[in-house]
C-alpha cells in the first residue's frame, strides 16, 4: 500500500449547509450503544475499498473503542458529525485533535448510500464548525487512488502537505 497523504486545509467559512446531521455533542446514545453502531457503520463503508484491511466486525468494534478513548487524541465532538437513518449511522467525519492539531481520523459513508454527496456535507458542517474556533488549519490523511475522496478533499479546498507527521509537526 501507498504511504498516506497528509492534506490540510485553512479554516475559513465554506458555503452553508443546511444542518442535516447531528453532532457527538447532540447526541442521545450512550457510548456503548454508539460505538457499536459505529463499527457497523466502518466495516461497511470500508469492506472492500482501498483502506480495507481485512478487518472484521469485533476489530472494528476495537478499532472505534480505543479511537473514543483517545488512541489518536480526544475525540473534538463539537466537530465530528454523523447522520444515522432507520436505525443505522449512514455516513460520518470524525475529528480528533491528534498531536495539537485537527485531524479527521474518519470519513465514511454506507455503499447504500453513496453518490448523495453525504460526505461533501459532512465535511463542510465540519469546516464550518471550526471557523470560529482557534484553530487555523484542518488535517486528514487520504490513500492515494482513493479517487473519490481525493476528489471530494479537493473540492473543498485540500492540498497534500506531506506524509511524515513528524516533519509536519515541526515547520508548523
Amino acid at each position: 500500500m501507498s504511504e498516506r497523504v497528509i492534506m490540510s486545509k485553512k479554516v475559513e467559512k465554506v458555503e452553508t449547509v443546511d444542518r442535516f446531521a447531528d453532532n457527538f455533542l447532540s447526541s442521545s446514545e450512550n457510548q456503548v450503544e454508539l460505538n457499536k453502531y459505529f463499527a457497523r457503520h466502518f466495516f461497511d463503508a470500508f469492506k472492500g475499498t482501498i483502506d480495507d484491511e481485512g478487518e472484521t466486525l469485533t476489530d472494528w468494534l476495537i478499532e472505534v473503542r480505543e479511537a473514543f478513548q483517545g488512541k489518536y487524541g480526544p475525540i473534538m465532538k463539537e466537530h465530528s458529525f454523523y447522520i444515522k437513518e432507520e436505525e443505522r449511522i449512514i455516513a460520518s467525519t470524525v475529528v480528533a485533535l491528534f498531536r495539537g492539531v485537527p485531524l479527521v481520523i474518519y470519513v465514511a459513508v454506507d455503499p447504500r448510500d453513496r453518490g448523495r454527496g453525504l460526505a461533501k456535507k459532512l465535511l463542510m458542517n465540519m469546516l464550518n464548525s471550526f471557523y470560529d474556533s482557534i484553530y487555523q488549519d484542518v488535517f486528514l490523511v487520504v490513500t492515494p487512488g482513493n479517487l473519490p475522496a481525493e476528489i471530494i478533499y479537493k473540492q473543498l479546498g485540500f492540498e497534500g502537505v506531506g506524509i511524515n507527521w513528524e516533519e509536519l509537526l515541526e515547520s508548523t
